[in-house]
């Protein structure tokens, strides 16, 4: 009876959310108890603190404007890249727009989880993990990788430069720039972004390794931890993080060696430096970056695929643990519908439905000329996929490469 009440007091108390109602569901994450504090360090930087001068930290639990009545539940988007992350970052915006802003230095109503921010560092408590509706994306492995070349294809393409001398002097030996339907150009980077390439310092990952697109997940969901891993124009090493030589002794097959500067990162530090689309200025000058730039996928792979604590910790993680809804990027629309319905459940919040019923466009950055994934896929590629990120089509109801999802995880 008291906690009816209090609910009912609640809801009453939203006078600023139009449409706000009483209807709320019983879930993983249901309210109960006080918010959590807000941590931060000296100068207003969220705990645990600072990694990267251009790494900006975003981790620090749910930094929500407490001047604003309280919510049973926020909202919150963990971005995936080439996995619709983007399209449905503008959407929420403007279906929460008319919504007061709980997280301004965010993207406003909304919780935005950046990629190399992982869902621990900001549900750190169970209390926060009640406080907040994650809604996620992902996408057939196979398919992934295809858009992400492709997308790189068109925003760095001084890529081809940077390995080049690696390739026979080939001045192309990853994008063609000519529509991306070159299969060979393909297999070249795919192997690559594998960490398949075997060299003097820097040994290819081993046939157990994990794929690319495993590793980011286990960095954004599964390692409970943020990605500490960044590329250094010092040839000395990395900036602080797991990247650190202390660090760098774990295991025996990595892709750092100290004393050595790495051909993509000497582009970076020449001058004039390569101007790259993902790397910015602040990071040339202060030679840090993070490995998720589309120039480092060898480095950052060579760093995390063989790791003992990735495979562990796939193995045991399942995509229902810190994500209360999943949007597969085939099934974007009718996935997206279901989840956003299951957090105005769960809320009581009213979004603004006509936007969703009138799309925007897709990013016109996001925008990749491309064939269809099948087109790309030799059966030598095809197995290097299936087989290292297994756990991602086992998880996620993949069971072919390039083919849609069967089934979703029961949340």
């Amino acid at each position: 009876m008291v906690q009816s009440l209090l609910r009912c007091m609640l809801i009453l108390a939203l006078p600023a959310i139009p449409g706000a109602t009483s209807s709320l569901r019983t879930v993983k994450h249901s309210q109960s108890g006080t918010l959590i504090s807000d941590v931060f360090e000296e100068d207003g930087v969220p705990a645990p603190g600072r990694k990267c001068s251009v790494m900006p930290w975003t981790g620090g639990g749910i930094p929500v404007d407490k001047s604003l009545p309280p919510l049973p539940q926020y909202l919150a988007m963990k971005h995936v890249q080439k996995a619709g992350g983007s399209f449905m970052g503008v959407l929420l915006k403007q279906m929460t727009q008319h919504l007061p802003n709980y997280f301004p230095r965010y993207s406003g109503f909304y919780r935005l989880i950046e990629e190399q921010i992982n869902v621990a560092s900001v549900v750190r408590t169970e209390q926060e993990n009640r406080d907040l509706f994650v809604i996620s994306s992902v996408r057939n492995p196979c398919d992934w990788y295809v858009s992400l070349w492709a997308y790189t294809s068109q925003w760095d393409p001084q890529l081809n430069e940077m390995v080049s001398g690696r390739m026979g002097n080939d001045p192309k030996p990853f994008y063609d720039l000519a529509g991306n339907k070159n299969v060979t150009k393909f297999a070249s980077w795919m192997n690559w972004t594998q960490g398949l390439w075997d060299e003097n310092g820097s040994p290819k990952v081993s046939d157990q390794g994990a794929g690319l697109m495993t590793s980011r997940y286990w960095e954004s969901f599964a390692s409970g931890q943020d990605s500490g891993c960044y590329f250094s124009s010092d040839p000395r090493g990395a900036c602080p993080g797991s990247c650190t030589p202390q660090d760098r002794t774990s295991f025996p097959n990595e892709g750092w060696s100290d004393g050595i500067a790495d051909p993509e990162v000497s582009a970076l530090s020449a001058q004039p430096p390569l101007q790259l689309r993902q790397t910015s200025a602040d990071e040339v000058a202060s030679g840090c970056g993070n490995c998720y730039d589309s120039t480092m996928n060898d480095k950052f792979i060579k760093h995390v695929a063989d790791k003992p604590k990735l495979e562990a910790d796939m193995n045991s993680w399942q995509p229902d643990d810190n994500v209360d809804c999943w949007v597969r990027d085939e099934n974007m629309m009718e996935d997206l519908k279901h989840c956003l319905t299951e957090y105005e459940k769960s809320s009581g919040v009213a979004l603004n439905w006509e936007p969703f019923n009138n799309p925007p466009e897709a990013p016109p950055t996001n925008v990749s000329p491309r064939e269809k994934c099948e087109y790309y896929y030799t059966p030598e590629l095809k197995d290097i996929v299936l087989t290292r990120d297994h756990h991602l089509f086992e998880k996620f109801g993949y069971d072919t490469c390039c083919g849609p999802s069967s089934s979703l995880p029961a949340l």
